[in-house]
């Protein structure tokens, strides 16, 4: 059998090399899958919440990467002194890492693409959106509508409340629900109770569906303002 010359055995190195860092990276997509959907929904959530500019943010997106790289690299097994030490050297990430950061960015843009495409109003079919979709598409609805600041709240103990904005001064509350039935009180008393925890000046109660009578007589009570789908519509017609 004839030898392979260096130049060639190198070559074929490399080759197999790179065949092994697609392979563990193929592995890290499909076995983290739901965590990278998971991972576009709340960089979405992030990145579409415009400033006062009108601008996107998508200054929060490398950290949002970081995020999700850190958590899969931990599960993975690798250590807290080890992933700090990628951050602080990039030449230590390792390859399949490298390209999974580049794929998380690659699917964040096309999530993006097709989450923004749908918010124009003659394409939204919010009964199709998650919860979290739901969240975004009001807090665009809001910033069209004079609504600034706009920022969500912690996935959890958010203690009623998924939006904070403001308006002519005001800080107001809102709770964002996509059902498919009427809206109850509930909705009502956790968002009156958010007014007071984040120590806002009003509260909503933002769905695509309806609310119930009794709901309706709580939030009279309760000052809170309910924008049921039909208003919804009408506020989102201003996107155009």
């Amino acid at each position: 059998m004839v030898p392979l010359d260096p130049w060639e055995a190198q070559n074929q190195k490399k080759f197999r090399d790179q065949q092994e860092i697609e392979r563990q990276f193929e592995r890290l997509v499909q076995k983290y899958d739901s965590l990278i959907r998971t991972f576009c929904e709340i960089a979405e959530s992030k990145v579409s919440l415009l400033d006062d500019y009108g601008d996107e943010n998508w200054d929060v997106l490398p950290r949002e990467v970081d995020i999700v790289i850190r958590k899969i690299a931990k599960q993975e097994g690798h250590s807290t002194d080890d992933i700090k030490g990628w951050k602080k050297y990039s030449w230590k990430i390792p390859p399949a890492y490298e390209c999974l950061r580049t794929h998380l960015a690659k699917s964040f843009q096309q999530y993006h693409s097709h989450i923004k495409a749908s918010f124009s109003p003659a394409g939204t079919n919010i009964s199709e959106m998650t919860g979290r979709e739901f969240e975004t598409y009001v807090s665009r609805v809001l910033s069209h509508n004079g609504f600034v600041e706009i920022r969500g709240t912690p996935v959890t103990g958010d203690q009623g409340a998924d939006l904070i904005a403001k308006k002519d001064g005001k800080t107001i509350i809102v709770q964002a629900k996509r059902y498919e039935g009427p809206v109850s009180n509930a909705a009502v008393q956790e968002v009156t109770s958010a007014v007071m925890f984040y120590r806002g000046d009003e509260g909503y109660v933002i769905t695509n569906s309806t609310f119930t009578t009794s709901a309706r007589q709580l939030a009279q009570r309760t000052g809170i303002k309910l924008i049921d789908g039909r208003e919804l519509s009408r506020l989102a017609s201003n996107m155009k």
